[in-house]
């Protein structure tokens, strides 16, 4: 009967370190956040430095290359998409006003649908769901929905910070893996040592694989767009491909900002459906057939860990940490299986049942 009792220290150890990392990670976020930024870009961009390593290029001048030549496409990028989203948060209240105009024109071609839509009968078909919904509503719906690109963009302060982290860890790589081998003394090399090469196979893995697949997509629905004539492709392709990058609901609101500017500008909703269909063929792609054929086992997260991370990381350190919030819990992940007071948690985060 003992036995099959739980010690409070089984429940207690794995709360409490929960409890005392957490108020850990939301107080030291101003140096911690770009500090994992460093280390994430770095993981990146090692396949490029092992590229020019087997090009015969010398190991500091590769990684120099490799980040510079990174940051200048970033900040050309940047640029150009800065000059239309300047440009688009000018227009977006007339954009709301006449998505508006055009839903509610469309709506009372179909009034037996109003019977089962809220609001007053009375009033014109069509216009009392929407009456309520204002552009301030708007307006902060999408400062929350796009945190996450504010969070980043916002890091452009600490820049030098994240471009330093990146270098020193591309630089000091394996110098940098040996020594956090050592970390816990000599003794607990060889389990520091085993936790440290998981973490860089599969980390890095997943991040060279989403990194891939975030920039194809954000040029294919770039691309695309511009085919369909669809105004800011140029801002809608990146936004939809670092969107796609927060689990379940990242892949829907990038995709419905196009879907409105479409109907709009070719004022048919026909277009919210044409685009809206472009998004889903590939997202379908993307999401269940390219990226779990590249990623594999490599991430192996059950569904309910993977939202509450989200949540967590997201509430800790706002949009920077629901798109990190994968790799992260992953490293996690590795650690707790490696350390018998977070063992319970580990395997609450297995993606595989464990008898």
């Amino acid at each position: 009967m003992e036995d099959r009792l739980l010690k409070i220290q089984t429940i207690a150890v794995p709360v409490i370190s929960i409890m005392v990392m957490s108020v850990f990670l939301y107080y030291a976020k101003p140096i911690l956040v770009p500090i994992v930024l460093g280390i994430t870009f770095a993981f990146i961009l090692n396949p490029a430095v092992k590229l020019l390593k087997r090009l015969k290029v010398p190991h500091v001048v590769a990684v120099v290359v490799v980040v510079f030549v990174a940051l200048a496409i970033f900040l050309s990028v940047g640029g150009l998409i800065g000059s239309q989203a300047s440009e688009l948060v000018i227009k977006l209240p007339q954009y709301w006003t006449a998505f508006q105009a055009e839903l509610a024109k469309q709506l009372d071609k179909f009034p037996s649908l109003m019977q089962y839509l809220p609001g007053d009968s009375s009033t014109e078909p069509g216009t009392d769901i929407l009456e309520n919904i204002k552009w301030n509503d708007i307006a902060s719906l999408s400062k929350f929905l796009f945190a996450g690109i504010g969070s980043a963009f916002s890091m452009l302060g600490k820049t030098v910070l994240v471009l330093l982290m990146t270098l020193f860890v591309l630089i000091e790589q394996v110098g940098f893996k040996r020594r956090l081998a050592h970390l816990f003394g000599t003794e607990h090399s060889g389990a520091s040592a085993e936790i440290v090469n998981q973490i860089s196979d599969n980390v890095s893995g997943f991040l060279a694989v989403k990194f891939t697949t975030t920039f194809a997509l954000a040029v294919v629905v770039t691309i695309g767009l511009v085919i369909m004539g669809v105004p800011y492709a140029y801002v809608w392709g990146p936004v939809a491909g670092l969107l796609n990058l927060v689990p379940y609901v990242g892949a829907v609101i990038g995709a419905i900002p196009p879907m409105i500017v479409a109907s709009i500008e070719y004022k048919s909703m026909w277009w919210f459906l044409y685009v809206g269909i472009f998004f889903f063929v590939l997202q379908f792609l993307e999401g269940n057939i390219i990226t779990p054929k590249l990623v594999g086992n490599r991430i192996n997260l059950n569904l309910t860990s993977v939202l509450i991370a989200t949540l967590y990381w997201g509430w800790l350190w706002g949009g920077v940490g629901v798109i990190l919030a994968l790799p992260i819990t992953a490293t996690f992940k590795v650690i707790s299986e490696h350390v018998e007071a977070l063992r319970p948690i580990g395997h609450l985060l297995d993606g595989s049942f464990k008898a």
